[in-house]
């Protein structure tokens, strides 16, 4: 192939189009080939022109090597709106390669994140300047919550947000929509955990006085995070076979974390060291037996009238889910969420979200543990049994500080303990 000639046109000021000179085909039409290309942040902010000619100039040879060679893959011009549509009925939607509960979260990103913001951009303009500019806006700027809540959107946030973007540009590499991934090389942030809320231990006490003027049910569900450290979606799950009341142990089996259509959406625990046996106080266990009685007598009320959709009588109910909506139904999978959140008010008391009260459990048993004079790693290592962490680093993350903050209170009570101290105020 002969030498191509090449132009540069500029589209904005961090966007231009190259053009390649290929020659004419058959019928003397013109044969070109262009690509825009975004203009990396240190030449912009260097204000040089000569640095911005290099890089240009550069890229319009990489540009008319890629030709030459063949390995140019020209781009489909697709809106990220419509690859989304594709992403969403070739990829998302298959189990296989997103559960449920990610899919139902990456679409939700999608449709209140990422479509008003880059929704009507073609595929090949989103390049890694737009994309780092926007992460950091989220991370830095008072205001970019949803909720209508002050400050900043948190890391967790921003790093689901980062996750959906990379999962649908990752498949338009794949469908060779566009030749790379511009999120590569854009580090997710790393989550911290020093704003999470937690209950102290006069607090706890304040909301247990309280759940004994509520129902028996939703007082064991809310129970089963704040003193067992369970996670919503396997309170949801757990089942009467699961149960041991002489070992005080609820097994952790299943995890219902999202309603589809009115159908509890079951599958395995977080991980699989989420699957574990739970230890529960006795009293637990005792209030536990007694709503045992009252769950057989409620089923067979729902059998008697004919609603009931849950086990076979004649089978036992060690498969029936313990909390149900009276006709042996799991709840909607936000529905205790929801009924925490108006116990709170009702009893006017601090709301924290319903899955930060499994932090409070952890928060309550560092308290009495530390005073005991275990080391904090051992206390973190039990920790992450009980929770079923995956990584002892994600324990650590969460409650490191919480464990050196007890072991300096412990410390500091021991001051009384200093002779010379004591001498001189003998």
């Amino acid at each position: 192939m002969k030498t191509s000639k090449g132009s540069i046109e500029k589209r904005s000021e961090k966007s231009y189009r190259l053009t390649i000179e290929l020659g004419y085909d058959s019928n003397g039409e013109r044969i070109r080939e262009r690509k825009t290309v975004q203009v990396p942040d240190d030449v912009l902010k260097s204000k040089s022109k000569k640095q911005l000619d290099m890089f240009l100039e550069d890229e319009l040879t990489a540009f008319r090597r890629e030709l030459e060679t063949g390995h140019y893959i020209k781009p489909h011009r697709f809106t990220l709106d419509r690859f989304y549509e594709v992403w969403n009925s070739q990829y998302a939607t298959n189990p296989k390669n997103l559960s449920p509960t990610t899919y139902e979260k990456y679409s939700w990103i999608y449709d209140s994140r990422l479509k008003k913001r880059f929704g009507h951009w073609w595929l090949d303009d989103i390049g890694a300047f737009e994309l780092v500019t926007f992460l950091n806006t989220l991370e830095e700027e008072d205001g970019a919550r949803l909720d209508g809540k002050p400050g900043p959107l948190s890391t967790s946030a921003i790093k689901d947000i980062h996750k959906t973007l990379n999962s649908i540009l990752k498949f338009a590499v794949k469908l060779k929509v566009i030749k790379d991934n511009p999120m590569n090389g854009i580090n997710a942030p790393a989550v911290t955990y020093e704003n999470k809320e937690f209950y102290d231990e006069d607090e706890a006490y304040s909301v247990l006085e309280a759940l004994y003027h509520e129902p028996r049910k939703q007082r064991l569900m809310v129970m089963g995070a704040l003193i067992g450290g369970e996670r919503r979606g396997e309170i949801n799950a757990v089942k009467w076979g699961q149960i041991s009341y002489e070992d005080r142990k609820i097994s952790v089996e299943d995890n219902i974390p999202l309603t589809k259509a009115g159908v509890a959406v079951e599958k395995g625990p977080k991980s699989k060291s989420s699957v574990r046996k739970v230890s529960y106080p006795a009293w637990y266990m005792a209030e536990l037996r007694e709503f045992e009685m009252e769950w057989r007598g409620e089923r067979k009320l729902a059998i008697d009238a004919g609603v009931w959709v849950g086990g076979d009588e004649d089978i036992g109910y060690s498969n029936d889910y313990i909390f149900h909506n009276g006709k042996g139904k799991p709840f909607y999978f936000q529905y205790i969420s929801k009924w925490w959140m108006k116990f709170c008010k009702r009893h006017e008391l601090r709301y924290i979200t319903f899955h930060e009260l499994r932090h409070s459990s952890v928060t309550l048993i560092i308290e009495e543990v530390v005073k005991q004079g275990e080391s904090p790693e051992m206390i973190l290592k039990a920790i992450q049994a009980q929770l079923g962490h995956a990584k002892y680093s994600t324990t650590f993350d969460i409650y490191g500080h919480v464990t050196k903050k007890m072991s300096d209170i412990t410390a500091q009570k021991m001051d009384k303990f200093d002779i010379k101290k004591r001498g001189a105020s003998g």
